[in-house]
């Protein structure tokens, strides 16, 4: 992994138990915000989440995307996922789905905003994944050994059966698959996190995966 934390990274300033945005410093501070954790990785709920399932595993690390780290601690991510959805299903009957925006290393091409590595984890949508079929020539991971696109970017995906697709350099602007997401299930007014912080919305999903044992 490249480093510990990085002053400029605002997951870091999290993991650290500090954050800027307006009313979620405290429940940042009280710790309220680590839903789960493993090793090496933490899950906490999306800021400006899209609905009650929205949270993200995160590396403890800073790096900038999941095909960044070793293969190993990439196994402990998809075994921690499998758990979460595990969690979700058993509890409301829904499962998850997975994506990350891969932060490329010199240019970000991949739809993303912050350059540290984070999965999207949030309810299962058939009109979503329609959506992204789409707008991202998407390819189904056969081989493990599939190359990512670590210097201009990625779009990996996983469904709910735990196939896993990927889309190398897909040209996505920031934040495009919260706002495919939000326009497919027609949320409206709370895509971007930046914006719509929702500090309601976060309570209801540390609320909902209350109990979650990894």
């Amino acid at each position: 992994m490249d480093d510990f934390c990085n002053s400029s990274c605002g997951i870091c300033d999290e993991i650290n138990g500090v954050s800027y945005i307006e009313g979620y410093g405290k429940i940042v501070g009280d710790k309220k915000n680590i839903i789960a954790e493993t090793n090496d990785f933490l899950i906490v709920p999306s800021v400006g989440p899209l609905n009650n399932s929205h949270v993200m595993l995160i590396t403890k690390h800073h790096v900038n995307s999941f095909a960044s780290i070793d293969r190993g601690i990439r196994d402990e991510a998809r075994k921690t996922l499998r758990k979460l959805n595990e969690f979700m299903f058993k509890k409301t009957g829904r499962p998850l789905i997975f994506f990350e925006s891969g932060a490329g290393k010199n240019i970000d091409h991949s739809g993303g905003c912050i350059f540290h590595a984070h999965i999207h984890c949030v309810y299962h949508s058939p009109e979503f994944e329609n959506s992204l079929k789409k707008e991202i020539n998407f390819t189904k991971i056969e081989d493990p050994r599939l190359n990512f696109d670590t210097r201009n970017g990625y779009v990996w995906y996983m469904n709910n059966n735990y196939n896993e697709f990927i889309c190398n350099n897909p040209l996505l602007p920031s934040q495009f698959l919260r706002y495919l997401y939000s326009n497919s299930n027609s949320i409206q007014g709370n895509w971007n996190w930046r914006r719509d912080n929702n500090i309601s919305g976060i309570m209801k999903v540390i609320e909902n995966y209350e109990n979650l044992t990894l």
